[in-house]
């Protein structure tokens, strides 16, 4: 049945940025953004020229075909799973509701749940108690609120308010669901840039750009995670989506093949292909270990171009010698920040944080037309826990942020 609703449209207003986290007292750790963990597919404002078939993502169902809605709900409730066990939108019964009603309102399911991850951690950053809203939806007049201060700022915001989290995603008079439908799909909007200028436009003090990157990267995560239950359809590309953590990287240049590498890590890692949560750190380098440097050696190595020297004379375990290694010119070179516009496939190496000069390293994957780097590494933040500790350290990614940022203090670059 058609579902019928009237509801005002109102603008949103990102208050609470789900993302950056404090830094810890850990010298593999460097404020990294706690919501990052995402494959990043599509590489906006990649100069790599690393391409993906995950480009062009759709607002609406346009681009999505449901092969089989249970084994889409089971993906979805498992990712969520993996998000955060503590979210109030674990479980299948609200997987199954994100999902019926966003084919009912011909809104693309994983965008549903990226933007309420993206703006209150699906329900575990606390948003106005009694509101339900994990959107950042405000209210428009005479619409149910719970009034609120925006973080940072003596402004009040009017927060829609839903009965129960449930209602948020299943009410089809007032879910975010229809929301999205009747003030963006039914307006002609149906990419993610032009929902992010609207949705959270940056006279607001959102960052679109970031925000943009992040809807796009995390719902290739989904896209990648369920697997044969949905086909994706970009303009004349139509592919039934599966991600292989095992399968070659064929790209032509050095640089690409570092990029994809580590894109494909990330990837793995958020749909548990590699390394379920908890469990010790074994893959890159053999040891438990703190493994930021071990990570970066094993994507070169699989790229075809191996760090020479360490253990199995590849694997570079310190940071420091990552960085004598550029100094070297042997095969590297090494770039301090402020003086060079670092390049895909350069390594960033970050200050100690109180421990040693050179505390932790990753991998730039873009850099944009500002010169902002976005970054994949090891032995990062878990989004899962919230924190940092070795057994739940993640690869996971950074950006995109000024690449004299976060301590950077220069690159290593492959000649």
């Amino acid at each position: 049945m058609k579902r019928v609703v009237v509801i005002a449209l109102v603008t949103i207003v990102n208050v609470f940025y789900f993302g950056r986290v404090s830094a810890l007292s850990n010298q593999d750790l460097f404020s990294l953004y706690n919501d990052s963990i995402y494959y990043n597919g599509s590489q906006n404002n990649n100069n790599s020229g690393v391409s993906s078939p995950y480009n062009g993502i759709c607002v609406s169902m346009s681009c999505i075909t449901v092969n089989n809605e249970n084994a889409l709900v089971a993906a979805i409730a498992n990712f969520i799973q993996n998000l955060s066990s503590s979210s109030p939108f674990d479980g299948t019964k609200m997987a199954q509701a994100i999902v019926s009603g966003s084919i009912a309102e011909n809104v693309n399911p994983f965008l549903v749940v990226a933007i309420g991850w993206h703006e209150q951690g699906l329900g575990t950053v606390t948003p106005p108690p009694g509101s339900y809203n994990t959107f950042g939806r405000t209210a428009a007049s005479g619409q149910p609120f719970v009034a609120a201060t925006a973080a940072g700022t003596n402004k009040t915001t009017d927060w829609y308010a839903w009965p129960s989290w449930l209602a948020s995603v299943s009410d089809p008079n007032t879910d975010e669901q229809e929301f999205l439908k009747v003030g963006y799909i039914d307006q002609g909007i149906n990419t993610i840039p032009e929902f992010v200028n609207k949705y959270a436009p940056a006279g607001e003090g959102n960052n679109p750009s970031g925000y943009i990157s992040y809807l796009t990267n995390e719902i290739n995560a989904m896209i990648a995670a369920a697997g044969n239950s949905v086909t994706v359809s970009y303009g004349n590309a139509t592919a039934a989506v599966a991600l292989s953590c095992d399968s070659n990287i064929s790209a032509s240049s050095l640089r690409q093949r570092i990029v994809a590498i580590a894109e494909q890590q990330l990837g793995c890692w958020q749909i548990g292909s590699v390394q379920p949560p908890g469990a010790p750190i074994y893959d890159y380098n053999g040891a438990d270990e703190e493994w930021c440097a071990d990570f970066v050696s094993w994507v070169y190595k699989q790229a075809g171009y191996p760090f020479s020297g360490g253990n199995d004379g590849w694997d570079l375990p310190a940071v420091d010698e990552i960085y004598n290694l550029g100094l070297s010119g042997q095969g590297f070179s090494w770039h301090p920040s402020g003086t060079y516009t670092p390049q895909p496939g350069d390594l960033a190496i970050h200050s100690g944080n109180g421990y040693d000069w050179m505390g932790h390293v990753n991998i730039v994957v873009s850099v944009d037309s500002s010169g902002n780097v976005t970054l994949i590494g090891g032995d990062q933040t878990n989004p899962v826990v919230g924190y940092w500790t070795l057994d739940t350290s993640v690869v996971s990614e950074v950006g995109p942020e000024p690449s004299t940022s976060d301590g950077i203090i220069g690159y290593v670059s492959p000649n």
